[in-house]
Order: structure tokens, then C-alpha cells, then sequence
């Protein structure tokens, strides 16, 4: 499902860019009876003609980061009222801003046990190509893994099957 608005910080907040990327979508993970699970995919768009075997685009790590970071300062915002009022104002002409009209710090975090926030990346370079990366948090360190990079030039080599179940998988729920 996508995410709740407050997953990825209201806009006062935004996310990191530049350098040539930027995020397509973010999903979030929905577990058994609907509840949302910390876990994030996420797609980005590189735009850059250098991506290398074994070396990390400053997109995907920025990205990476960027959703762990979101994921974990995310606030429990259940009401679709309020979390509107964390994006926007409206003024006394009507006229809407993208600003918050609420406290956040008057929400709990939504996960406030959570200590891994992992995230599986789908990122996609140019010309033809892309690759999947999967990070997570451990204490104080992050670990960072990611595929080869695959080609994309030709129907008949293009992993499409592949990049869909990645995209379309569920949480593998540990204690």
C-alpha cells in the first residue's frame, strides 16, 4: 500500500536531491491484519551514466538513508484529518499552504520498538539498467547490500519478472 503521508515527512522537510535522482514511489509493507510493518520499498531513478559493479551511486545511498531515516522518525497519525494538517494549512482567503498546522511532537513515534527499519531499493540507472538494494540498521551500523546490475537493453536479457517480484514481496517477519 502507499505509504501514510507522514512516512516520508511533511514537505517543510524534504527529502534529499539532486545530484541527478530522484524517488518514483515508496510502499509500504502491510503485515497480517493490516498492520504496518517499518519495512519500505522503495524505486528511484538515477540519472547518471556511471553506475559501476560493486560501488554505490550517492542516489541509492542517499535514498537508502533517507527512507530509514523517515521510517524511524515517522509519527503514529491515524486520523486522515490530522495528517492532512500536517502538510497543510489553509488560510482565512482559502488558499492552502504547505505547512503544518499541528505539533508533531504531540504524536508517539508508530514504531517505537522497531531498531532495524530495512528498506529494499529497486533503483534504476541509466541508460538501461538497474539494480536492487536492501539496507538495514544493526546497533550502530548500517548494512548495505545490492545486486548486480542488470541489463535492461533488450527484452530478451531484461530481468522484468524478476525486479516485479522484488517489487510486489512481503516482510520476512523475524523476533
Amino acid at each position: 500500500s502507499l505509504p501514510s503521508p507522514f512516512a516520508f515527512d511533511p514537505p517543510y522537510r524534504p527529502y534529499p536531491h539532486g545530484y541527478s535522482w530522484h524517488y518514483s514511489e515508496r510502499l509500504e509493507v502491510e503485515g497480517e491484519n493490516g498492520v504496518i510493518n517499518p519495512h519500505v520499498i522503495a524505486n528511484t531513478y538515477q540519472f547518471c551514466d556511471h553506475a559501476q559493479e560493486n560501488r554505490i551511486l550517492y542516489g541509492e545511498l542517499a535514498a537508502l538513508l533517507d527512507c530509514m531515516k523517515r521510517r524511524a522518525n515517522q509519527r503514529k497519525v491515524e486520523d486522515p484529518e490530522e495528517q492532512e494538517k500536517l502538510f497543510w494549512r489553509t488560510l482565512d482567503d482559502g488558499t492552502r499552504m504547505e505547512l503544518p498546522e499541528i505539533d508533531v511532537t504531540k504524536y508517539e513515534y508508530q514504531f517505537p520498538a522497531e531498531k532495524h527499519f530495512p528498506v529494499l531499493l529497486l533503483s534504476y540507472v541509466r541508460p538501461k539498467h538497474a539494480r536492487i538494494l536492501y539496507a538495514c540498521m544493526g546497533g550502530p551500523q548500517i548494512t548495505i547490500r545490492q545486486s548486480k546490475l542488470y541489463s535492461f537493453e533488450t527484452r530478451a536479457i531484461a530481468p522484468v519478472n524478476l525486479f516485479a517480484r522484488y517489487l510486489l514481496s512481503t516482510a520476512l517477519m523475524t523476533d
